[in-house]
């Protein structure tokens, strides 16, 4: 079994220190760093404004209790003043779970198909022990990770110069 890595550069890939790397575990947050991977790979106009619908938002009100309470920016269905670049800066600066729901609808058409287009990334770039149900990292039995996994999501991730630009900010 491969440890967790923690390597000396994303260049060299040399691996300094090392445990636990496929042992598969709740993503939570770190979940929106494939959301906003996926997302940089689709959006064409970062400044276009997205539709913020209930089928984003009412998730967080269904009564079930591992979506209780989410990290949110606020964002409100019937909104009509958010852009892309605002869903993902909330998404990655204020872990905003309505964010990467709104990214979903706008992208994909639904939460499932975005979902499906995240497990569909994950395969692409080496992730075996990934398994996403969700945009947002909100608990659920059937979503989980492994550190390496993240590894290859973060420095998959880390092409884009808008994500190191957005999780470079402190605020937005």
């Amino acid at each position: 079994q491969r440890q967790m890595c923690i390597r000396d550069s994303l260049d060299t890939d040399i691996v300094i220190v090392s445990k636990n790397a496929d042992k598969k575990l709740t993503p939570a947050s770190t979940t929106k760093i494939m959301t906003a991977l996926v997302a940089l790979e689709n959006i064409k106009d970062f400044n276009a404004k997205v539709v913020v619908n209930s089928t984003a938002t009412d998730e967080f009100w269904s009564g079930n209790p591992n979506y209780e309470g989410p990290s949110t920016a606020d964002i409100r269905s019937g909104q009509e003043n958010v852009t892309y670049w605002d869903c993902l800066y909330a998404l990655m600066v204020c872990s905003a779970c309505e964010a990467g729901n709104i990214l979903a609808v706008n992208i994909a058409g639904s939460i499932p198909d975005f979902v499906a287009m995240m497990n569909a990334k994950a395969a692409e770039i080496g992730c075996t022990g990934t398994h996403f149900t969700n945009p947002h990292g909100l608990q659920d039995e059937n979503h989980y990770t492994t550190p390496y996994d993240i590894y290859l999501m973060l420095k998959e991730a880390l092409n884009y110069p808008e994500f190191t630009q957005i999780t470079q900010s402190g605020s937005y």
